[in-house]
């Protein structure tokens, strides 16, 4: 069966924000991205200043969506970057590398 994805903002964050400035003024009803964000709507609130706050809102999406897959890749890149010093080690430096842990699993079950 094909299952449909839950619905994303995070598409959207990606767009620049003159893009994103754009599509939001042909959205007509901006109540639901407005209780997304948590955003009060004032009665005197012009549309364009309701459509600059969702924008703001989604930009700060944008930004800790960036710095989450940023997280991510730098773990990736410290894995693959320890991963190639272990394969540039001789026999005898691995060995000694694996003398060393397990010296260190021994002190620490029995501090």
């Amino acid at each position: 069966f094909n299952q449909s994805m839950a619905p994303s903002l995070l598409p959207m964050c990606s767009l620049p924000e003159s893009l994103r400035m754009h599509i939001l003024m042909y959205v007509d009803d901006l109540s639901s991205l407005e209780a997304v964000f948590s955003i009060k709507k004032k009665n005197s609130s012009s549309i364009f200043l309701r459509i600059h706050a969702i924008n703001k809102k989604l930009s700060k999406l944008n930004a800790l969506n960036r710095k989450h897959n940023n997280a991510f890749e730098s773990e990736d890149n410290r894995r693959d970057s320890l991963l190639d010093q272990l394969h540039r080690l001789d026999n005898n430096e691995l060995q000694e590398l694996l003398l060393m842990h397990r010296a260190k699993q021994i002190f620490d079950v029995h501090a």
